[in-house]
C-alpha cells in the first residue's frame, strides 16, 4: 500500500470499503480524503452529513432516472454494487489538493505515491472517474483510459469516454445536489448495460 505512513492515512487505516466482487458493478473514484480532520467517505455520519461528496453522491444515485439506489444510505450504496476509493488516500491540507488539481492535466509532477490501490477494481467494474485528481491517477495505472485534457467542468463532460467503461465528470463536492443529480442521470445513461436497477 502506498501512502504517507501516518496513522490517520485512509490507504494506512482501512483502505476502501470492500464489496463482494459478485457484486461490483461500479467504482467511483474521488480525488482525496481532505485534511486530517475532514471525516472518512464511509464513516457514519449523526445528523446532518458533513461529507459532501458523499452526500451529493447519495443523493444523486438515488434520484437519478431510475434509481440506481434504493436509498441515500451507505448500505443501499453497497448493496447496490458501488464502492468509492480515493485517487490519493493520504489526508492533506487543501492547498496541498489545490496543487496537485492545478498540474493534474500536465504529466509532471506526478501525483504523491501512486493509484495502484485502483487497479484490482479498474478490470472488474465501470469506472466513474470524478475530477481531475482521480482522471491523472486512473490515467496511470489504466492502460485503456483515453489521456484527455480538456476541462472537466465544461462539454463534452460529464460523459462517457469513446466507448470505454470509464464516466468522467467535475469533483461532486464543488457542486450542487442538484448538478450532481444530473451527472448521476447521465452516468446511468452511459452504461443502460450495466447500471440497470437491481442488476
Amino acid at each position: 500500500m502506498n501512502c504517507c505512513g501516518k496513522p490517520s492515512c485512509v490507504g494506512h487505516v482501512r483502505g476502501c470499503d470492500t464489496v463482494d466482487p459478485d457484486r461490483l458493478r461500479c467504482l467511483v473514484v474521488g480525488e482525496n480524503p481532505g485534511d486530517e480532520r475532514s471525516m472518512y467517505f464511509y464513516q457514519p455520519a449523526d445528523g446532518r452529513d458533513p461529507v459532501r461528496v458523499r452526500s451529493n453522491l447519495l443523493h444523486g444515485l438515488t434520484v437519478a432516472a431510475l434509481a440506481l439506489i434504493s436509498a441515500p444510505t451507505l448500505e443501499a450504496f453497497r448493496a447496490a454494487g458501488f464502492l468509492f476509493d480515493h485517487a490519493i488516500r493520504c489526508h492533506m491540507p487543501f492547498e496541498q489538493v489545490e496543487i496537485y488539481r492545478r498540474s493534474a492535466d500536465r504529466p509532471m509532477p506526478p501525483l504523491p505515491g501512486n493509484a495502484e490501490h485502483l487497479r484490482p477494481f479498474l478490470a472488474e467494474a465501470t469506472v466513474s472517474v470524478m475530477g481531475r485528481i482521480a482522471r491523472k491517477a486512473v490515467g496511470s495505472v489504466a492502460e485503456d483510459f483515453p489521456i484527455e485534457r480538456d476541462p472537466i467542468s465544461k462539454p463534452p463532460y460529464p460523459c462517457r469516454l469513446r466507448s470505454t467503461k470509464y464516466f468522467v465528470s467535475r469533483y461532486l463536492s464543488r457542486i450542487s445536489r442538484n448538478r450532481a443529480a444530473t451527472i448521476c442521470c447521465a452516468l446511468r445513461d452511459s452504461f443502460p448495460e450495466f447500471l440497470t436497477p437491481g442488476g
